[in-house]
């Protein structure tokens, strides 16, 4: 989560401080794209690839597998370390592609693992703390936009990435510790 909430933390902060304006101009009108623009440019596309990709690869990835979860989250980790620090108009977006096609991947992969690994007794306990892994996130996010002065961009990105790669292996030792219970359990 802590990786998601980076845009509206760091990634906003970064691109309003740091992107270049850019003007296009037309016979009949002039745009220009600041950070900020840049910023709601990117959000939009992520909003339209979740929008128009969800039929297609929710129909691609209906079989669930653990591996491809983990393809997801590092295709999201990947997007959003490069929207970190890259200025490209080009990269951005490309980026925001890959971080959002991994968004479409892994989200309702870890939504299904969620609800296999919860205990029937226990759900609402579990939802519970569940929805403080998202305060925690926005908590982490707001961390790292607090020391980025202390930090370049790239090494901010690095930072991104470490998230995402701890994530994915907390995510392994879990469902690996789930599944060893449930086999000492039969």
């Amino acid at each position: 989560m802590s990786i998601e909430f980076q845009r509206d933390n760091y990634i906003s902060v970064r691109l309003a401080q740091d992107f270049s304006s850019i003007s296009l101009v037309s016979n009949s009108m002039s745009l220009t794209i600041d950070g900020i623009r840049m910023l709601s440019i990117l959000t939009v596309v992520n909003m339209l690839f979740i929008v128009l990709f969800t039929p297609l690869i929710s129909k691609n990835f209906k079989k669930y597998t653990e591996k491809k979860m983990y393809i997801g989250f590092l295709l999201f980790t990947i997007g959003y370390a490069v929207c970190s620090f890259s200025n490209n108009i080009i990269i951005l977006l490309v980026a925001t592609a890959i971080f959002s096609i991994g968004e479409l991947i892994y989200v309702p992969m870890r939504q299904t693992i969620l609800s296999e690994m919860i205990d029937e007794n226990k759900r609402g306990s579990y939802m519970a703390f569940n929805s403080l892994i998202i305060q925690a996130g926005k908590f982490v996010a707001s961390g790292c936009l607090l020391v980025s002065p202390y930090f370049n961009k790239y090494m901010m990105g690095s930072i991104v990435l470490i998230f995402g790669l701890i994530s994915i292996l907390f995510t392994l030792l879990a469902i690996r510790r789930k599944q060893g219970a449930d086999i000492n359990a039969m």
